[in-house]
């Protein structure tokens, strides 16, 4: 009985041994799987460290960028503007040269139109005045009365508003 004591002693004395050289590798196994997930840990920590600088890299370079648009823009605006205030400005000009000329258009007609009207009552005048034959007052006469008709109508308004020059009495 003694042998197999032993015996038993000494497999059980074996089975501890391949216990602890089963329980040593797979702690052999844990430690190297740990190491490894560490360094995949380490090396995806990297590679993501990597890609967040990367997309700062560009985020910054996208804000730099859309800020000098934003100034060429600015800078276009203020030249379009000041091109459209120098327009304006023009534009009032014209309009108030327009309106200037315009009144001295309507002042020259009005002037005319006077002149037009006093020439007619000096030839109806002339005309009704008898006539003597061949005086000073005939030549003044007949010079008028050709100044008259032969007057052209700058403005083209005698013919429309002014009654016809009457030529009844002679």
């Amino acid at each position: 009985d003694a042998v197999y004591a032993a015996i038993s002693e000494l497999k059980t004395t074996d089975i501890e041994k391949k216990q602890l050289e089963l329980k040593a590798e797979h702690e052999k196994q844990l430690i190297g799987l740990e190491r490894k997930f560490q360094k995949q840990l380490t090396e995806a920590r990297r590679k993501n460290e990597q890609l967040i600088e990367t997309l700062r890299q560009t985020y910054e370079e996208e804000v730099e960028s859309l800020k000098v648009q934003k100034h060429e823009a600015q800078q276009a605006l203020k030249k379009v503007e000041s091109e459209r205030e120098a327009k304006r400005n023009e534009v009032e000009v014209l309009q108030s040269r327009m309106a200037t000329l315009q009144r001295d258009f309507e002042l020259r007609k009005e002037h005319a139109a006077s002149l037009h009207r006093q020439s007619e009552l000096i030839c109806d005048y002339l005309a009704r005045m008898p006539e003597p034959g061949t005086g000073p007052g005939n030549a003044l006469k007949s010079e008028l009365m050709g100044l008259n008709t032969g007057t052209a109508d700058r403005y083209g308004l005698f013919s429309q508003n002014l009654p016809p020059r009457s030529s009844q009495a002679r």
